[in-house]
């Protein structure tokens, strides 16, 4: 088979749905892609993993990663989910 190499797409910006004020600007201290570098499309959902391996919060439920591509200027914005687990009674 023949390769035939798209066009680049870049990171574009970050968006956090559902920490707190405080702990959301750490959360962006940790994430590697920085605007305008090439985009990994993998990237969302090796970050989502490696928050929860490293047991950073407590009551962590479910995460999630949604990208939107911005076929324009060839950018991909990234949004990053997080919920509270359900506490049992």
């Amino acid at each position: 088979f023949q390769l035939e190499p798209g066009p680049q797409f870049s990171f574009g910006k970050l968006d956090i749905v559902g920490l707190d004020i405080s702990t959301e600007p750490e959360l962006r201290k940790m994430w590697g892609l920085k605007p305008g570098k090439p985009f990994n499309p993998s990237y969302p959902s090796h970050f989502l993993d490696v928050v929860r391996e490293q047991g950073l919060f407590d009551n962590l439920g479910a995460t999630s990663a949604d990208t939107k591509i911005n076929a324009g200027p060839r950018t991909v914005d990234v949004t990053l989910y997080f919920k509270g687990a359900r506490r049992s009674i």
